[in-house]
């Protein structure tokens, strides 16, 4: 049920998933490589949007599918230093066109002259590409392990929002990249 009394219940949305994918591992668990690919079809998508008085209104929008492929890789290259890596494409679409309204059965309308986001329109909030990298060194000094990391990550740019006409005024989110460095100690004794 919506907070607002006047916007009617939203229904509830159906996800189907189909994945394919597998998990490796080689050289007595030094090199592991696993990935998955994936087509999900949504039915009655729902997204959240402002109302009245800026009251939010959850919405059914129709059908939207998801296909990706996404994977990570673990090596343990030796003398102390470690890889992981992963990564992910995504292409997340609506179906059918979204136009705001619903019918008497609250199901969402999809035909109409001028939807509020065409079919095709990219899911709000699902970069095409994520993906991250880092490397370790462990070694051991005394009775004390210790580590240092460096990883990167990368997001790619996302809209905030489904309907064309808000994206044109806000803009997409850019991509961005974060570095972090890290490093600790355990002593034991």
């Amino acid at each position: 049920i919506n907070r607002d009394p006047r916007v009617l219940p939203y229904a509830p949305d159906y996800l189907t998933n189909y994945e394919i994918g597998w998990k490796t591992s080689w050289n007595n668990g030094k090199f592991r490589f696993n990935g998955a690919l994936f087509n999900d079809n949504w039915d009655d998508f729902q997204i959240l949007v402002l109302g009245v008085q800026g009251i939010a209104q959850m919405r059914n929008v129709g059908q939207a599918r998801v296909r990706g492929f996404e994977t990570d890789l673990s090596a343990a290259l030796g003398g102390g230093f470690s890889l992981n890596a992963a990564g992910s494409f995504i292409d997340a679409k609506l179906k059918q066109n979204y136009c705001g309204q619903i019918d008497a059965n609250g199901k969402p309308i999809t035909n109409c002259p001028t939807p509020i986001a065409p079919a095709g329109t990219r899911l709000p909030l699902s970069s095409r590409f994520k993906g991250s990298l880092s490397l370790r060194y462990d070694w051991t000094m005394g009775k004390t392990d210790l580590f240092v990391e460096s990883a990167v990550a990368y997001q790619g740019a996302i809209w905030s929002s489904l309907p064309v006409a808000e994206r044109a005024i806000v803009g997409q989110s850019p991509a961005f990249a974060t570095v972090d460095l890290s490093g600790g100690a355990n002593w034991s004794g």
